[in-house]
């Protein structure tokens, strides 16, 4: 290490547990347990970390966490140069590292002694408005004394909202309760070919299709694609042309419980390729308008 110039910081990946509707704390004491068996082996390169978990890489976020904390609890060293007043002073470089990134600093009196935290957030102007990071960074610390003014009460009770929030919310809570039931896409879709089945679903040129033509269409489709063993959380890629046979492919593999991946048979084969490659559907489905 001699010819390297600092600094050297590990990231370590935390993990909150909030199971079981916890109190703060047992929250504190999860989160103590977790952080020192990190700390236990903080010496493994986040790099390393990364490759053992391979999680899957986007441009848009960081991998494995978005959200940054640092505290620096150190004591304030003061330069001293004859003849100089030397004062600390921020570097900013407009570049945000993560989504989001507390830093905590402890304040001390002239003993020595703590006397709280001075926090700063910084925020990817990509994702949050000077607006919306303020009222974050302010929530936070409602938040933070709401737990600790009551430790033992529940997390998912602590108060957040400042009084004009609560009070807009008031202002919106009053009206008649309207239960809707939740029910998935093709549930949706099959109750309303039961209200409407001769109104038009699909109009692709020349060619339509009532709603009770596409809603028993796409039920042998997906009768079919079950009896090939596609079901819940499977994935279909999908290469059909024309509008109509699309949606009735689309709306099968929905009803078989699958996600459907289009493709688009006319990008190159090697594109094609790497995409089933990457995606490894159950089924590849296939239909020539022709």
């Amino acid at each position: 290490l001699d010819d390297l110039v600092g600094f050297f910081v590990n990231t370590l990946v935390l993990r909150a547990d909030l199971t079981g509707d916890p109190t703060f704390t047992e929250v504190l004491d999860r989160v103590r347990a977790f952080d020192l068996a990190a700390y236990a082996h903080q010496d493994l390169p986040f790099e390393r970390l990364v490759d053992a978990l391979a999680p899957a890489r986007a441009q848009d976020h960081h991998p494995l966490f978005q959200t940054m904390m640092v505290l620096q609890n150190q004591a304030d060293t003061v330069l001293g140069l004859d003849g100089l007043t030397v004062t600390g002073q921020p570097v900013r470089t407009g570049i945000s590292k993560f989504d989001l990134t507390f830093t905590f600093t402890e304040t001390r009196d002239e003993a020595g002694r703590p006397t709280g935290l001075d926090g700063n957030l910084e925020f990817s102007t990509d994702l949050f408005d000077p607006a919306t990071a303020h009222a974050l960074a302010a929530r936070l610390t409602r938040l933070l004394a709401s737990l600790a003014a009551d430790p033992d009460g529940r997390v998912r009770t602590a108060a957040f909202l400042d009084a004009a929030e609560r009070a807009e919310l008031d202002r919106a809570a009053p009206g008649p309760v309207r239960p809707v039931h939740a029910r998935t896409a093709p549930e949706a879709f099959r109750a309303q070919a039961a209200r409407t089945p001769g109104r038009i679903a699909v109009r692709a040129g020349s060619r339509q299709l009532t709603f009770a033509e596409l809603d028993a269409r796409s039920d042998d489709l997906a009768h079919h694609l079950h009896d090939r063993g596609v079901g819940r959380g499977d994935l279909v890629a999908l290469a059909a042309e024309g509008t109509a046979d699309r949606v009735v492919a689309m709306l099968a593999v929905a009803k078989a419980g699958a996600a459907c991946l289009p493709v688009d048979l006319d990008y190159p084969e090697a594109r094609v390729t790497h995409m089933l490659d990457d995606a490894r559907p159950a089924l590849f489905l296939v239909h020539d308008a022709a």
